[in-house]
């Protein structure tokens, strides 16, 4: 059995609107940009937090 090739796509959003839902353990922070009808959802779970600081 071969194990198929893995692509990634690079999307840049140039000013996304950024929101953050939920509370807690349960926030959601979206990145979107209604003209090209693109939004991406990230978990804003602790140990995500401490790699988003990590980074920045």
């Amino acid at each position: 059995m071969r194990i198929p090739e893995v692509r990634y796509t690079t999307v840049s959003l140039q000013n996304p609107e950024l929101l953050v839902t939920g509370s807690g353990e349960e926030r959601v922070l979206l990145m979107r940009d209604r003209a090209r009808q693109i939004a991406v959802q990230l978990p804003l779970q602790s140990q995500i937090l401490e790699k988003l600081k990590e980074l920045l």
